[in-house]
């Protein structure tokens, strides 16, 4: 039971540091993509600035889904690991934080925020804190509206030094597998 704990515990940590990781690593996304949660373009060869859009963002997105009917979803989580940046690798060590999140994982977990990039950076006061009418995020499988607490992120930059990340945390978990779009 202990080794389970444990294990559950590194899980969560190393979601956690994905996804915040994820959030702040940026590059640009054109305005007509900004908010879309469910990305259906495939991630290019290289990732960079010139991009027409982010390697990373939005997150989570359905680009990182694989089928996979040894799943009880019937899809595993592959997220390439060049798009978690060698800063935040290295930060952990020896200890491949991608590789064991990713272990028998079928899905994104229902308390991940989501994130996205806008092409303008944003004060933070700028977007209402449930997200108004700017912000939305929906259960694809009900129609309903979820509750989200969002925020103008401030933990990172882009490379104009602009505040222009979005991101949205679940007022309580979303339903688990149901799809939430943004």
């Amino acid at each position: 039971m202990g080794e389970h704990k444990h294990l559950v515990r590194r899980r969560s940590i190393a979601g956690i540091a994905i996804a915040v990781s994820l959030a702040v690593a940026v590059s640009c996304i054109p305005p007509e993509l900004a908010l879309l949660a469910r990305a259906a373009w495939p991630v290019a060869a290289e990732c960079g600035v010139a991009d027409s859009f982010s390697c990373n963002l939005p997150y989570p997105s359905d680009r990182w889904l694989v089928e996979d009917a040894s799943t009880a979803t019937g899809v595993r989580l592959e997220i390439p690991t060049d798009v978690v940046p060698e800063n935040v690798r290295s930060a952990f060590g020896d200890y491949d934080v991608l590789a064991d999140a990713m272990v028998n994982a079928d899905g994104f977990s229902p308390v991940t925020p989501m994130a996205w990039q806008l092409p303008e950076g944003l004060a933070r006061d700028a977007v209402p804190a449930d997200g108004g009418e700017l912000i939305q995020v929906w259960d694809a499988t009900t129609g309903e509206r979820v509750r989200v607490n969002v925020e103008v992120s401030n933990l990172q930059t882009d490379e104009r030094g602009v505040h222009n990340i979005i991101v949205a945390y679940p007022a309580t978990r979303f339903e688990p597998g149901h799809r939430i779009f943004g």
